[in-house]
C-alpha cells in the first residue's frame, strides 16, 4: 500500500492501491508524445476498458429503473446516457477535467476538442477504478456520484439529430441530407461504421459508431454543431 493521497480519492470514495494506474488514466497521449517519453503510458487502453464498464453499469441502472420498457427503447436511452457529449458533461460536473495531463500543443487547442478529450478521460478513469478496485470500486463511484447525474440527464430527452438536420436542410436549401457509409472496420460482432452526411456533394459531418444508425446520428449532430444550430 502507498501512503500518497490523491485529491480524487475523496471523489471516488476509494484509494488506489496502484497510483500509477490513476496517473495513466489522467494522461492524454499528447503528453507522452511531446515529453518524448513514448513509453510513458497514456489513457487510450483504459478508455477502451472504461467504455465497457460504464456501458454495463448504465445498462443495469436502466434495466432496474424501467422494468416495463422494451429492449429497443432501453438501447436508445443507454446510447443517450453513454454518448461522448454526456460523458463529458458528467466529467465536468465532477471536476475531472482539472486533472488531465495534456501536451502543450493539445493544451492550446483545449477549447476546441475539449468535449471529446474529457469524455475519453471519464471512461479511462472508470477503467482504472475497475482494474485497481474491481467491480465494487467502480460500482460504488457509479452509485454515489454518477447515478444522480444520470437521473438529471434523463430529464433532458435525447435530440433526434437526423430529424433536426433534415428540418434545417429542407428549410434552408429545399434538399434532404443524404448519408453514405464510408468505411466498415472490426470483426462482425463488433463492427465500427464511419458515415458521412452530405448536402448534394458537400460533406456536412462525419460520424462513427457500432451501428449505421449510431454513426448517422453522430454525423448529423456534428453537422448541426458546425452550422452553429
Amino acid at each position: 500500500m502507498h501512503d500518497q493521497h490523491h485529491p480524487l480519492f475523496d471523489l471516488f470514495g476509494y484509494s488506489f492501491k496502484d497510483l500509477k494506474l490513476l496517473e495513466t488514466a489522467l494522461t492524454h497521449s499528447s503528453f507522452s508524445h511531446e515529453t518524448k517519453h513514448t513509453e510513458l503510458p497514456h489513457n487510450e487502453r483504459l478508455e477502451f476498458l472504461g467504455d465497457q464498464v460504464f456501458g454495463l453499469l448504465v445498462s443495469e441502472f436502466l434495466y432496474k429503473k424501467f422494468p416495463d420498457i422494451e429492449e429497443g427503447n432501453l438501447s436508445h436511452l443507454r446510447a443517450h446516457l453513454v454518448e461522448a457529449v454526456s460523458c463529458a458533461q458528467y466529467a465536468m460536473k465532477l471536476g475531472l477535467q482539472n486533472y488531465i495531463k495534456l501536451g502543450k500543443g493539445e493544451s492550446r487547442n483545449w477549447g476546441k476538442g475539449r468535449e471529446s478529450l474529457v469524455a475519453d478521460l471519464f471512461e479511462a478513469v472508470l477503467g482504472a477504478l475497475f482494474l485497481d478496485g474491481g467491480f465494487d470500486a467502480a460500482y460504488l463511484f457509479f452509485e454515489e456520484k454518477l447515478v444522480p447525474l444520470l437521473e438529471e440527464h434523463l430529464k433532458s430527452p435525447p435530440l433526434n439529430y437526423k430529424a433536426e438536420l433534415q428540418k434545417f436542410c429542407q428549410k434552408e436549401h429545399k434538399v434532404y441530407p443524404t448519408y453514405k457509409v464510408l468505411e466498415e472496420s472490426g470483426p462482425e460482432h463488433s463492427k465500427l461504421f464511419k458515415v458521412g452526411v452530405y448536402h448534394g456533394e458537400n460533406l456536412l459531418g462525419l460520424g462513427s459508431g457500432n451501428s449505421k444508425k449510431q454513426a448517422e446520428m453522430q454525423a448529423a449532430k456534428l453537422a448541426l454543431e458546425s452550422m452553429n444550430q
